[in-house]
C-alpha cells in the first residue's frame, strides 16, 4: 500500500545531471506556489528535491499554465490509458505532470490494480484522486500549496511540502462507499483494513483520505478538506472551485470498463439477486382442501375398507363340517 500511494503523488527518481525541466518556462509564470487561483493553471510540476526521510522527491512549486500533451506524445497515450478521466478526446489535453510522473504512476499503481481491480469503479475512483491531484490541468483551482521547502539542485525553485486539496463531500462519500466492501483475494480481509489504518469497521470517509494523505505514506503531507455546497467563502475569495468529480458507486459502471464490480465486492440488491420463489398458478382443491392431499386420504380409506372386505370374506365360516362315521372315515355334511 504504501509503495501505492508513493507513486500516486509522484515519487520518481531524479538524477542531478538531468536537464531543468522549466528551462523552457517564460520566467515570469514562475511564480511562488498559488499566487495564482485560475483554470488551466498549476501548483506544481515535476519534482526537484528529495525527502530523504520519506524516501520520494518532492514536486516543484509551479503557479504557472498547464503543459499540453501532444497528440502522439508518450506523455498522452500514458494519460488515456492511466488518467481516462483527464483525457480530452478529440481535443487537446493539457496536464500539469511530466512523463517521468506518469510512468511511475503507472508502474506503482499496479499495486492498487492488484487490491482494487475486482470492482472497476472502486479503482477508478482511486485513481481519479490521485489523478487529478497530480496531472489535472485545473490544479489551482481544488488544491493549494500550504508549506515550501528549498530545492538545492534548483535554487531559483521551491518544492511543495504539504497541500491542502478541497474535495466535496458528495464525491468523497462515493470513493468510500465504492470501495467498502471491495475484497482482498489473498486474505479474504476487506481493501480498507489495508487503505484507512484501521478495521474497516471503523473507517470513515475522512479517516481513509486522511490516511492516504499521511506523511507516513507519501513524501509530502496531502491534507483532504471536505466541504458541502456551495464552497466555503475561503474557497470563493482564493478563486477556488473545489474538486467536483464524478465518481461511480461500485454498481454503476466506470467509464472504460464493460462490467460492474462482483457481488462480493459490492453486495447490492441489483447485483445479488436474492432467488425468485416459484409462481404458483391456482392451487388444485376439492372441497376447500388440497387437492393431492384429498386424493391421497380417499385412497388411503379405500384401501383399508377393501383390506377389511377381502380379510372378512376370507375368514367367513364355508357351512360345512367333517364328522367321523363308522369305519374310521369322516364325511362332510352341511
Amino acid at each position: 500500500v504504501r509503495a501505492c500511494v508513493r507513486a500516486c503523488v509522484c515519487v520518481v527518481q531524479h538524477q542531478d545531471d538531468e536537464a531543468d525541466p522549466f528551462t523552457d518556462y517564460d520566467a515570469a509564470e514562475q511564480q511562488y506556489i498559488n499566487e495564482t487561483h485560475s483554470p488551466d493553471r498549476c501548483i506544481m510540476y515535476s519534482q526537484c528535491a528529495n525527502n530523504s526521510a520519506k524516501s520520494g522527491l518532492l514536486n516543484c512549486a509551479y503557479n504557472g499554465p498547464s503543459r499540453l500533451a501532444a497528440k502522439g506524445s508518450p506523455e498522452l497515450a500514458i494519460v488515456e490509458s492511466l488518467c481516462p478521466m483527464l483525457y480530452e478526446e478529440g481535443e487537446d489535453t493539457y496536464i500539469c505532470c511530466d512523463i517521468k510522473q506518469l510512468e511511475t504512476l503507472r508502474d506503482q499503481t499496479r499495486v492498487a490494480l492488484q487490491m482494487l481491480g475486482g470492482c472497476p469503479s472502486c479503482y477508478y475512483n482511486f485513481m481519479s484522486v490521485f489523478c487529478h491531484l497530480t496531472c489535472s490541468r485545473n490544479q489551482s483551482q481544488f488544491m493549494r500549496g500550504t508549506q515550501e521547502v528549498p530545492a538545492p539542485n534548483y535554487p531559483d525553485k521551491k518544492a511543495v511540502s504539504a497541500v491542502e486539496l478541497f474535495f466535496e463531500e458528495a464525491p468523497a462519500e462515493q470513493f468510500f462507499t465504492s470501495c467498502s466492501n471491495v475484497q482482498l483475494s489473498a486474505t479474504q480481509s476487506k481493501a480498507l483494513d489495508a487503505l484507512c489504518g484501521q478495521p474497516a469497521s471503523t473507517c470513515t470517509p475522512q479517516a481513509l483520505l486522511t490516511f492516504l494523505g499521511g506523511t507516513s505514506h507519501s513524501p509530502f503531507l496531502i491534507k483532504f478538506t471536505q466541504y458541502t455546497q456551495p464552497p466555503p467563502t475561503d474557497i470563493e475569495a482564493l478563486n477556488m472551485t473545489g474538486w467536483e468529480a464524478s465518481l461511480f458507486q461500485c454498481n454503476e459502471t466506470a467509464p472504460g470498463y464493460g462490467k460492474t464490480c462482483s457481488c462480493q465486492d459490492c453486495p447490492v440488491p441489483e447485483l445479488c439477486p436474492r432467488p425468485q420463489p416459484i409462481p404458483q398458478d391456482n392451487p388444485f382443491r376439492i372441497l376447500g382442501f388440497d387437492g393431492i392431499t384429498f386424493i391421497v386420504l380417499i385412497s388411503y380409506v379405500g384401501l383399508f375398507f377393501i383390506s377389511i372386505f377381502f380379510f372378512l370374506m376370507c375368514s367367513r365360516p364355508s357351512g360345512y363340517v367333517d364328522v367321523e362315521v363308522a369305519g374310521g372315515g369322516t364325511e362332510r355334511l352341511r
